[in-house]
C-alpha cells in the first residue's frame, strides 16, 4: 500500500495523494508498518495523546 500513496524525497516518505483511513490506529499503522494503537501514538505538538484530547472530553 505504500508504494501506491507514497513516494520518497530526500530519504523521507511523503504521502503523494489523499489516504482515509477507518482509525486512527489504522492510520498510525500505516504509517509505522506495524501494529499500533492510535489513540496513543498520535500526538499534538505539547504531546499529549489523541486520547487525552479528544475521548476523555467525551467523558
Amino acid at each position: 500500500m505504500l508504494q501506491d500513496y507514497t513516494s520518497t524525497e530526500n530519504g523521507i516518505l511523503v504521502l503523494t495523494s489523499d489516504k482515509t483511513f477507518s482509525s486512527p490506529s489504522t492510520a498510525a499503522d500505516f504509517c509505522i508498518g506495524s501494529s499500533n494503537n492510535g489513540w496513543l501514538i498520535w500526538k499534538d505538538k505539547d504531546g499529549n495523546t489523541l486520547d487525552s484530547v479528544y475521548r476523555k472530553q467525551l467523558d
